[in-house]
């Protein structure tokens, strides 16, 4: 078997990083897209009929239509992304809600990204709330394994997967995957090693079709990239540069700093700490008070602006964690993960600014002429709920080989592994 012949079907991709790494390393489009209703969707201005917001895969869509590489595009009928684990009865539809018969007949490799927030330490939420999140990942992973039965199986989740708190979400990959006959390799890794600079811990999931107690080990990858090097590099490719609106605080804070530190504001900043942290580690609460009086007029932001600060103070004072919207600096060996509460606040490692929508997509390893179609401002949140391309690239060469040479690969003798490629060690179950 070469590449050329794989059959591929991908699961719920979301904003696309995981298809298009797969994409390129298969080098032709999926068989077919899979997914829940309204992941396509736009919201309109009632009033004028302008798109004015769109859903994860519209931007997926929209881009391998443009590039005349869309696959098939079909949807669970009638089903909700966090409904339950039941696949009895699953109706397929197509984009016209027509019902859908489909064979799955020799398909190597499915890809899924489910909704992570169920195991995310970003997510604030009550146990049973994140708890019915993983309804998500448990029915994809269930309807890929015992109704289209491919050969390998690759899913993306939070790196809480991989540690104790993800225990009770292994244990039902293990039991669903002896009842389907698969084994598993838990994978742990992180961005920065698949060139890139983006410090982004996460989890992949392979399940490997027959329980012959001999997982094979991957091939694991260490490629790092400097932060100013690739900001170097993403920069010269990059034709227009999309600032975020709004995130009056950070913007001011920012200008802050570098009014107080003028030209070596960044070698005093401490580095991959935020610009409210700074504050309070040196003792300038006092001073950005009083800065906050003379550079902001609105009242309602100078009450704002000073109880962001005193809201972090209070956490800290109390030994509690607590989110700090406001400038981060990132470190010259990586940016911080490039999420929804990260991404309007990243300085620029170069530039007296925050990075752009464009340089966030980039960030992602996103290709360059993806783009957010007129909706950045509203929709930039949806480019960190995504998978690195090169990443998502380096996980699937793994199973691409495997599925083409099994033989290439040392074997375990488990049907449960643990690969971790930032400690680049095995743990067999």
């Amino acid at each position: 078997m070469t590449k050329e012949n794989i059959k591929w079907i991908a699961i719920q991709p979301l904003t696309g990083g995981m298809y298009l790494g797969t994409e390129n390393i298969i080098g032709h489009p999926a068989e077919c897209i899979i997914s829940f209703p309204g992941l396509t969707a736009e919201k309109k201005n009632k009033a004028t009929e302008e798109v004015i917001s769109c859903a994860n895969e519209w931007y997926l869509t929209n881009y391998l239509k443009q590039h005349n590489r869309m696959p098939n595009y079909y949807v669970f009928r009638n089903r909700k992304m966090f409904q339950d684990d039941i696949i009895d009865s699953v109706i397929l539809e197509d984009e016209n809600n027509d019902e859908v018969s489909l064979t799955f007949d020799n398909i190597d490799l499915v890809v899924a990204v489910p909704v992570c927030s169920g195991l995310s330490s970003a997510t604030i939420a009550p146990s049973d709330t994140k708890n019915s999140k993983n309804c998500n990942m448990k029915f994809i992973t269930k309807y890929a394994l015992s109704v289209i039965k491919p050969t390998i199986f690759i899913m993306e989740n939070a790196p809480q997967l991989y540690t104790n708190t993800g225990t009770t979400m292994r244990t039902y990959f293990n039991d669903l995957a002896e009842r389907t006959g698969y084994s598993i390799i838990y994978i742990k890794t992180d961005t920065q090693l698949h060139n890139n600079c983006q410090r982004r811990p996460r989890t992949f999931v392979m399940f490997v079709k027959g329980r012959t107690n001999s997982c094979p080990e991957i091939m694991f990858e260490n490629k790092h990239i400097e932060t100013l090097d690739y900001f170097n590099e993403i920069d010269k490719h990059i034709t227009s540069q999309t600032m975020i609106n709004g995130y009056a605080f950070s913007r001011l804070m920012l200008k802050y700093f570098m009014d107080m530190w003028g030209d070596n504001w960044r070698k005093t900043f401490d580095e991959n700490k935020t610009g409210i942290c700074n504050i309070i580690n040196r003792d300038l609460y006092e001073d950005w008070k009083s800065y906050v009086d003379k550079n902001v007029t609105n009242e309602k932001d100078i009450i704002g602006f000073k109880k962001a600060v005193d809201h972090v103070k209070y956490k800290v004072s109390i030994g509690l964690g607590y989110y700090c919207d406001s400038p981060i600096l990132p470190r010259n060996e990586y940016t911080p993960a490039i999420i929804f509460k990260t991404i309007p606040h990243i300085i620029h490692p170069s530039e007296d600014r925050f990075i752009t929508i464009e340089e966030a997509l980039a960030l992602m390893g996103m290709p360059y002429d993806f783009s957010l179609c007129g909706h950045e401002q509203r929709d930039f949140n949806l480019i960190g709920q995504n998978v690195p391309v090169k990443t998502a690239e380096w996980v699937v060469r793994n199973a691409v080989d495997i599925i083409i040479n099994p033989d290439k690969f040392n074997k375990r003798s488990t049907n449960i592994l643990y690969a971790n490629n930032i400690k680049q060690t095995y743990e067999e179950q």
